[in-house]
C-alpha cells in the first residue's frame, strides 16, 4: 500500500471510530489505531479543516463533521434527533402544506439534516447536508439566538453579510437586535430574507440538558399571507419544535413564550 493510500485508509479508520464512539482524543485515537499521536494528529486535523471531523470547542476531542453525513449519513442516521424529528417535519408538510427543515449550525453556516418537502407551490432545492446562511433563515437566527452576542460575532465574519434578497438584515446591529426579540419570544422569523415570496419560521430543539442541539422550521409562500395565517405557523412551529425537544428529554422551559 502506497503512502497516500495509507493515509487514506487511516482516516476512514478515524471517522469510523469517531462514529461508533462520539467524542475521542487524539491520544486516545493513537492507541487504538496503534499510531503515533504525532500521526493521528496530522490525520484528523486535515479532517476537520475539510469539514470531516470537527473538534469540540470544551474538550478539544472530535467527532464526526457534518461533510462526513454526506456520504456516509453517519451524522443523523438512527439518532435520537433523527427518530424524535421525522414525525414532527413530516405532519407539517403532509397535514398542514408547510416545507419543514431541521439543521444545526457548524462553521459559519446552517447545515441542512432533514428537508421534508409539501405538495405546495415552494419549489425546494436545499438537500440534507447542503448549506444556508445563518442570518437570512429562520433556522439559522434561531441556532445564533442560542449563542452569546460575541460568539455571534465571531461566527458571522466581517460586515456586511451577504445578502440574498433586498430584505437580508447585513450588519450586526440589526442581527443582534432581531436575536434579543428571538430570545425573548422563542420563535424567530425570516420575511422574503433569504428566498423572494418565502416565508419561514423557526424554533428551537433542545437536549435532555436542556442546550440547543438543532432548530426547526417551516417555510411557506409569504403572496397573500395574512396575520391570522402567520399566527398559526408560529404555533405549529414552535409547537412541533417542543414536541420534538421533549422526545429528546429536554425539562420544560420558557420557550412556550409568547403563546
Amino acid at each position: 500500500m502506497g503512502a497516500e493510500s495509507q493515509s487514506v485508509a487511516r482516516a476512514v479508520d478515524i471517522l469510523e471510530l469517531l462514529a461508533e464512539n462520539g467524542t475521542l482524543g487524539v491520544r486516545e485515537i493513537a492507541r487504538r489505531m496503534r499510531l503515533s499521536p504525532t500521526i493521528v494528529h496530522r490525520l484528523v486535523s486535515t479532517l476537520a479543516s475539510t469539514g470531516y471531523a470537527e473538534q469540540a470547542p470544551d474538550t478539544h476531542k472530535y467527532r464526526i463533521g457534518y461533510r462526513a453525513f454526506r456520504i456516509g449519513c453517519g451524522f443523523l442516521s438512527q439518532s435520537d434527533l433523527d427518530r424524535a424529528s421525522t414525525p414532527e417535519l413530516v405532519a407539517l408538510a403532509e397535514q398542514h402544506q408547510v416545507n419543514s427543515f431541521l439543521g444545526v449550525l457548524r462553521d459559519h453556516a446552517v447545515v441542512y439534516l432533514k428537508v421534508v418537502k409539501s405538495n405546495g407551490p415552494i419549489v425546494i432545492n436545499n438537500a440534507p447536508g447542503s448549506l444556508a446562511p445563518p442570518h437570512s433563515t429562520a433556522f439559522g437566527k434561531v441556532l445564533l439566538a442560542a449563542l452569546p452576542d460575541k460568539q455571534v460575532a465571531e461566527v458571522m465574519g466581517h460586515e456586511p453579510y451577504k445578502r440574498l434578497t433586498r430584505k437580508t438584515k447585513t450588519s450586526l446591529r440589526a442581527l443582534l437586535a432581531e436575536l434579543r426579540e428571538v430570545r425573548q419570544t422563542g420563535i424567530a422569523i425570516s420575511d422574503e430574507e433569504n428566498l423572494n415570496n418565502v416565508y419561514s419560521v423557526g424554533a428551537a430543539v433542545r437536549d435532555a440538558s436542556g442546550t440547543v442541539v438543532a432548530s426547526l422550521s417551516g417555510a411557506v409562500p409569504r403572496q397573500g399571507l395574512t396575520k391570522r395565517e402567520i399566527d398559526h405557523l408560529c404555533s405549529l412551529v414552535r409547537d412541533a419544535a417542543d414536541s420534538v425537544s421533549r422526545k429528546m428529554g429536554a425539562p420544560p422551559t420558557s420557550s412556550a413564550l409568547g403563546r
